[in-house]
């Protein structure tokens, strides 16, 4: 049954933005669907911010319940209210009925200021999972869920509106495949087509075009070089994140069944890597053979700037580094017998 919920899911993911050259101009579930009727969209984005800050309750360990659901509760308030807030700026026709009347309640600070507030809350829940992965075994992997969890209230506050119930698919995804007994060379290969499939279902192609400017200034009131760069790069690979994150979670489980911790993280970059490499290598050769073409600026260029993007942020800085980190700190203290 939960694969058949999960193909499912896939499917309406595949089908929510249309991308491309071919099928750019094709009907697509938020052009048809959603935007038509923004109250289907706010409800599917009310439910992606209750169920994430839910989950992230559930990986808190030895802190008073009460602290938990304040803390829990003003995050969620925040990040809502700001993106609630930022859409009535940028596709004020998204905003209408009771989502027009909620930000009325919640208007006040500025769009940099919420921004910011959510981020430090963010911050302060990093803070905290490392904290609690030092202090034992069993709370380790809770910390890497923890961080799992934030990260998602993250994504949904750089994502674009349309885009933020894609990160609660992403999650039913997520939980059918914690369900299963996969194993490291399942769970790899998983990933890679997840994060390319979600990348292309958020609206991303490989133009230039497509690329999204709209987050890159969250939180920030002069331009910092470093700080756009990299709320434009998590704005727009925002669910692929998502999944290396989730693959990590994943992995530490493994790691928690008994196998050893080396191969389990070298096998999974082992196998990450290769895929890298001989797509890098097929790009590169391809643009070389076709280097006179006409389209050489205009189609494999922007081409070949994204699969620089895809191997040396994506697959080097967030599948190699930050995963490492991630899973060193969801095994840490661990023994395995």
């Amino acid at each position: 049954m939960r694969y058949l919920l999960c193909l499912s899911v896939i499917r309406l993911i595949r089908g929510w933005n249309q991308t491309g050259q071919k099928f750019a101009g094709e009907p697509d579930i938020v052009k048809s669907f959603l935007s038509p009727h923004p109250p289907i969209l706010w409800g599917l984005v009310i439910a992606s911010y209750v169920a994430a800050p839910l989950q992230l309750m559930s990986s808190v360990h030895d802190v008073p319940y009460l602290v938990v659901t304040s803390f829990t509760s003003v995050l969620a308030s925040s990040a809502f209210a700001f993106k609630l807030a930022f859409t009535a700026e940028d596709a004020p026709e998204l905003v209408t009925g009771f989502a027009k009347t909620l930000n009325e309640v919640f208007y006040g600070q500025s769009l940099t200021s919420r921004a910011r507030l959510v981020f430090l809350l963010l911050a302060a829940v990093a803070c905290f999972a490392v904290y609690q992965a030092r202090r034992g075994d069993a709370k380790a992997i809770s910390s890497a869920q923890l961080l799992h969890h934030a990260y998602t209230i993250l994504a949904m506050t750089q994502s674009r509106i349309t885009n933020v119930p894609l990160l609660l698919f992403s999650t039913i995804i997520y939980q059918c495949l914690a369900s299963s007994n996969l194993t490291v060379t399942e769970i790899s290969t998983t990933s890679i087509l997840l994060q390319y499939a979600s990348f292309f279902a958020s609206g991303g192609s490989n133009a230039i075009s497509s690329v999204d400017l709209s987050s890159a200034y969250n939180g920030v009131r002069d331009f910092n070089i470093v700080a756009v760069g990299v709320l434009t790069f998590i704005s727009n690979w925002a669910v692929p994140i998502f999944w290396v994150f989730a693959t990590n979670v994943l992995l530490i489980q493994q790691h928690k069944q008994g196998q050893s911790q080396r191969p389990v993280l070298q096998l999974h970059l082992v196998l990450l890597t290769v895929f890298a490499t001989t797509s890098t290598a097929s790009v590169m050769a391809a643009c070389a053979a076709l280097r006179t073409h006409l389209f050489i600026w205009t189609v494999f260029s922007p081409k070949y700037l994204y699969c620089a993007a895809w191997t040396l942020a994506q697959h080097l800085a967030i599948n190699i580094g930050l995963g490492s980190l991630l899973f060193g700190l969801g095994t840490a203290g661990s023994t395995v017998s």
